[in-house]
């Protein structure tokens, strides 16, 4: 590899394996050889394919692969502290919590890792509240669906003689009782709501929430 520079950096892939030497020439011109030495291999690159979702329900599996570069040789550290040198592997989500899982990968003396943890949450839920007060006291202000395990949301209201009054897309939405700028009156309104769970499962719930105290 020929060229003047202060550092050195060997071409990506086969093309940088070789023998290397440094020529170092000082600011008095003085010039000095450096031990040859030689690159056997690029650097490894761990890389887990497979991962989709990190959120994952309790009891379900995912498959991962190592599709890691320039590594002939690997170890899983997997959620249960147990090891496998497999390529692909499954793994069953059997608790709520954290999970964890390690891939290291090696080039001769060469190595690298990534690290990779999952959420594992319990079977789908969804919490309906039947009355809120938006009477801004900080205390149960807005009218909002709580979840775990959902991916997505929308929810329609209206009042009593059918007539849609607000809406909103998204998990984190919510309706804090205001009708075009002006708060809704006390009573009785309806709700339309459809979620889609972790599972891919889609639920329509109808019903009716309460407003008090505005």
């Amino acid at each position: 590899m020929g060229g003047t520079d202060t550092s050195l950096k060997p071409q990506a892939g086969n093309q940088g394996l070789g023998d290397y030497q440094f020529r170092v020439i000082d600011s008095t011109g003085s010039c000095a050889l450096s031990p040859a030495f030689k690159v056997l291999s690029a650097a490894p690159k761990a890389i887990i394919a497979g991962m989709g979702d990190t959120t994952v329900v309790v009891g379900n599996t995912k498959q991962l692969s190592d599709s890691s570069t320039n590594a002939s040789t690997r170890i899983w550290l997997l959620c249960d502290d147990s090891q496998t040198n497999s390529k692909r592997l499954t793994i069953m989500f059997k608790d709520t919590g954290k999970c964890c899982v390690l891939l290291r990968v090696y080039e001769g003396p060469c190595a690298d890792s990534i690290k990779q943890c999952f959420r594992v949450i319990s079977k789908p839920s969804i919490f309906i509240p039947n009355l809120f007060t938006p009477n801004k006291d900080g205390i149960n202000d807005v009218f909002e669906v709580k979840g775990e395990g959902i991916k997505a949301l929308d929810c329609i209201i209206y009042n009593r003689w059918g007539q849609k009054l607000y809406s909103w897309d998204g998990v984190h939405g919510f309706w804090d009782g205001m009708i075009n700028g002006n708060i809704a009156g006390n009573g009785t309104y309806f709700f339309l709501i459809n979620y889609t769970d972790l599972e891919n499962k889609s639920v329509m719930e109808r019903g009716v929430v309460t407003l008090e105290g505005n």
